[in-house]
């Protein structure tokens, strides 16, 4: 799956990149995105939607035929690193809560609103 584009309704991050990718506007404009880029998923990779915002995504996806998925990240012990045996969970998997941290570089990861994938 790659991103085409990001969509937030922060417009400071309009014209930005994140990762190489471009934030084309906020989610006003997922109509005009969905129907000129051929869009066929949305990957929502945040908590901090509003609950309306979050059903008018499901309603918009259901009438277009698109895909919704949601990001969900999860930190995963790699064993025989040396730490002990994980968490203590027994399955060695945690979720973050929040925007979390980035375990590889410990900088604070960026939420963002939305991801639109064309595939």
């Amino acid at each position: 799956m790659q991103p085409f584009c990001f969509l937030d309704d922060d417009p400071r991050k309009h014209g930005d990149r994140i990762h190489g990718v471009t934030v084309l506007g906020g989610l006003d404009r997922l109509g005009y995105v969905a129907e000129h880029h051929g869009v066929r998923r949305i990957l929502i990779a945040t908590k901090k939607l509003p609950l309306d915002v979050l059903r008018a995504l499901h309603a918009f996806g259901a009438a277009h035929d698109l895909e919704l998925l949601e990001l969900e990240i999860r930190v995963r012990v790699v064993q025989g690193n040396g730490n002990g045996s994980g968490n203590g969970n027994g399955n060695g998997d945690e979720k973050l809560a929040g925007d979390g941290v980035s375990p590889r570089s410990q900088e604070t990861a960026k939420a963002t609103s939305l991801r639109v994938v064309a595939q």
